[in-house]
């Protein structure tokens, strides 16, 4: 049987109801603890051990209740995004931040495509950024940076290669909003897979096309991907600048060529592929079976107010490759 995206994708309750449960827990558990001790010991007087932790359980549902509070605020403003796109990456942040917090916790590694968005790590991590272009560059050829503070680049690399890195060397590495951009997508990720260490995080935002300027193009298919990745070439690449011409600069197909041709000149970076959560999982599961140590920590759908999905993945050891291979599913659904 075919599994459906919603078997990979975790849905986290909200965080106010989740805490609501875990205090009762506790409360209950310390009743059960105060009730059997004072079976055993008629004297023994838990409340001083049950009140000081109540403070903490209080102060812990304060917070956790601020944090809800401020996402739900966020939520409620990305409903009603500006044309600038303002409340969108205020919504995108919230939850890119909340998720990197979770999985990106020490070392040190790479971010490539920060541009303007670079992704708000913990104080301890240490980041190199990475890209194809200098920050000069990169603003003569995007004038969508015009206006933006753009992140310094530390060092120039293809995605698909990343030659500047040896095998094993970083703990995480960063790529928002890059894959679509990549003519390779599934070389690149095998790119990262070499350069991280065991145990060593993937985080990557990728544009849901129905709800970017993509949604009129056709999704790429698999197909195409895994027959690039084989060939190590895409044949059809020019024929991404024509679709892009065709339904982007809703130029008619007769100029699309010519528009075409502009856009190669120009040097910007457009989206060469498209991407649904459905396709991308099909990429994973292709490398999967290739043998690529790759697992899905987790994937937060794309929701009101965002135009991006998010997916967390993970190097395996060896070991944990060949068992995952045999008998593990695709997703590992986090503790």
């Amino acid at each position: 049987m075919d599994k459906k995206v919603g078997d990979y994708i975790a849905k986290p309750s909200p965080l106010k109801k989740a805490a609501g449960k875990i205090r009762k827990l506790i409360l209950i558990t310390l009743l059960d603890i105060e009730d059997g001790l004072g079976k055993l010991h008629g004297h023994i007087k838990t409340y001083s051990l049950k009140d000081a932790v109540e403070k903490k359980v209080v102060r812990l549902m304060k917070l956790t209740n601020e944090t809800y509070e401020e996402c739900y605020r966020e939520k409620e403003r990305g409903k009603k995004a500006k044309s600038d796109g303002s409340d969108t990456w205020a919504m995108q942040h919230q939850l890119r931040k909340g998720l990197s917090h979770k999985y990106i916790k020490k070392g040190s590694g790479i971010e490539i495509g920060a541009t303007y968005l670079p992704l708000e790590v913990i104080a301890d991590v240490k980041v190199t950024y990475v890209d194809i272009m200098s920050k000069e560059n990169l603003l003569k050829t995007d004038p969508n940076l015009k206006g933006k503070e753009v992140t310094h680049v530390d060092v120039l690399d293809d995605a698909e290669k990343l030659i500047k890195f040896g095998n094993n060397s970083q703990d995480f590495i960063i790529a928002n909003h890059l894959v679509e951009h990549v003519m390779n997508p599934i070389q690149a990720i095998a790119s990262f897979l070499r350069v991280l260490k065991t145990e060593g995080i993937i985080f990557m935002a990728v544009p849901e096309m129905r709800v970017t300027f993509d949604k009129h193009r056709p999704l790429t298919p698999i197909s195409h991907l895994i027959e690039v990745f084989e060939k190590k070439e895409d044949d059809q690449w020019f024929e991404h600048y024509i679709e892009c011409a065709i339904f982007l600069g809703k130029k008619p197909k007769n100029k699309a060529k010519k528009t075409a041709k502009e856009l190669i000149d120009s040097k910007l970076s457009i989206h060469y592929h498209t991407f649904q959560p459905r396709s991308f999982l099909s990429i994973i599961d292709y490398m999967r079976r290739l043998g690529y140590p790759i697992e899905i920590c987790e994937i937060v759908e794309q929701s009101e107010g965002t135009n991006e999905f998010i997916v967390v993945m993970k190097k395996l050891s060896v070991i944990k490759t060949i068992i995952k291979k045999l008998i593990g599913p695709l997703y590992h659904k986090p503790s």
